[in-house]
C-alpha cells in the first residue's frame, strides 16, 4: 500500500514487501488524495486513483435548502441548473475541490422515467440527506469495464450559459 507516495506496512503490521490482496485504513486526520496499489500474486500491480467529487443531498426545495445551509453553516451555494431527461435540477455547494450538490425533482413525470429522476425521487427530501456520493479518477472506462458498469453522458446549460458536460458509471446501480 501507499500512501502520499511512501510503502506502508500492511493489515496487522504485516511485511509490506508480502503480497496482499486488501486493506481497511482508518484516519483520524484527512489523507487527501488516496492512492491505492492493488497487490495480489506475482501479476503487476494496478494503481487506482480516486478521489472524492462530491455528496448528494437530496431536498424538497431547492431555494430553501440553500438558505438553510447558509444560515446554519455559513455555506453559500449558487443554482447549478437542470438535468435535462433527468426530472431534477440542483445547486451547487463548493468546498474546495470537492462540493454538497443539493438536489431536487423538478419534473415528477420526467423524473420516473429516468433511473437518477427515480433514486432522487425515492429519498423522501422532505428532510434534508445525504443519498450519494461520487468518486472521480482519470481511468473511468476501465474501472467501469472491470465493474461491468455502462458509461453514460450527462449535460446541462450552467450558469454562465456554456454547456457543462460530464460522464459517469453506476447510476443504474446506485
Amino acid at each position: 500500500l501507499r500512501v502520499r507516495g511512501r510503502r506502508v506496512p500492511g493489515p496487522n503490521g504485516l511485511d509490506p514487501s508480502r503480497r496482499w490482496s486488501s486493506a481497511l485504513i482508518y484516519s483520524s486526520r484527512p489523507l487527501g488524495v488516496l492512492q491505492i496499489e492493488l497487490m495480489s500474486a506475482p501479476r503487476a500491480t494496478t494503481l487506482v486513483v480516486l478521489e472524492l467529487d462530491h455528496v448528494l443531498i437530496a431536498v424538497s426545495d431547492l431555494a430553501a435548502a440553500a438558505r438553510k445551509i447558509e444560515a446554519r453553516h455559513g455555506l453559500a451555494s449558487f443554482e447549478g441548473g437542470r438535468h435535462p431527461g433527468w426530472g431534477t435540477a440542483n445547486r451547487i455547494v463548493p468546498l474546495g475541490e470537492t462540493y454538497l450538490e443539493l438536489v431536487a425533482v423538478v419534473d415528477e413525470s420526467e423524473a420516473a422515467q429516468s433511473p437518477f429522476g427515480r433514486w432522487v425521487a425515492g429519498v423522501h427530501p422532505k428532510l434534508a440527506q445525504p443519498f450519494g456520493w461520487t468518486v472521480r479518477t482519470h481511468q473511468l472506462d476501465d474501472v467501469a469495464r472491470r465493474l461491468g458498469l455502462t458509461v453514460d453522458a450527462g449535460s446541462r446549460a450552467g450558469r454562465d450559459g456554456q454547456l457543462v458536460q460530464w460522464r459517469l458509471a453506476g447510476i443504474e446501480q446506485a
